[in-house]
């Protein structure tokens, strides 16, 4: 008796039921969980306010409790709704952007940022004078440096190979 009480009194069923005319085909679909009292509560002072408002003249674009209206979903076009919600003791106003909104903000917000780092950037002429002193440093203390790679590189005498450098070292190799 008490889990009756429990679970199946919250609960208000509506089953519905549609078979097909030349077969054994079905489709079936319930609604259920009965309204609690606090949204019952909330809905009948929501409606009359609402009634109040009609009756008295506001102020264009608001709702009657001074709010923008909550404005529907349709494609293409920014949403913006506000929902009252009645949670631990308090009133909840939450504020649902659509997602073209939210991709918007971000693109604006990287392109802020953007802007920001350019200003920040040297000029295309702009020579750091510790760079500039750097480079002059390592030219001057580089000394004869070549590479093999280079056109106009030539081995010297000294470094060259010959037959009788070859020589001279394998007799020097065989003595030791």
């Amino acid at each position: 008796m008490l889990c009756t009480c429990k679970y199946k009194d919250t609960v208000e069923c509506e089953r519905t039921v549609v078979w097909t005319v030349r077969g054994g085909y079905w489709v079936s679909t319930f609604r259920c969980a009965a309204p609690s009292s606090q949204y019952l509560e909330l809905l009948e002072k929501i409606l009359s306010s609402d009634q109040a408002a009609a009756n008295t003249p506001s102020t264009a674009g608001t709702g009657p409790s001074g709010r923008v209206p909550m404005r529907r979903k349709t494609r293409g076009q920014d949403t913006l709704a506000l929902e009252t919600l009645k949670g631990k003791g308090s009133i909840v106003e939450s504020v649902d952007l659509s997602k073209s909104e939210i991709r918007r903000q971000k693109k604006e917000k990287r392109r802020r940022e953007w802007e920001e780092f350019n200003q920040t950037k040297p000029g295309a002429g702009y020579e750091d004078p510790e760079e500039v002193s750097a480079i002059s440093k390592a030219k001057s203390e580089m000394g004869d440096y070549k590479l093999k790679t280079s056109s106009d590189y030539v081995v010297s005498d000294q470094q060259r190979m010959s037959t009788e450098k070859k020589r001279r070292e394998l007799l020097i190799c065989r003595n030791n």
